[in-house]
């Protein structure tokens, strides 16, 4: 799972990745809810 889903990382990704990074914000944001808010 990512961590770190900052702009920059979303560029190297590529549209190819969106969906995985999606989900992953997704996941994070269910283990930490905080950190939605911090971002």
């Amino acid at each position: 799972m990512r961590q770190n889903l900052t702009p920059e990382n979303e560029k190297n990704l590529g549209p190819a990745s969106t969906s995985d990074l999606v989900s992953g914000f997704i996941c994070a944001a269910k283990e930490k809810p905080g950190a939605i808010n911090q971002a």
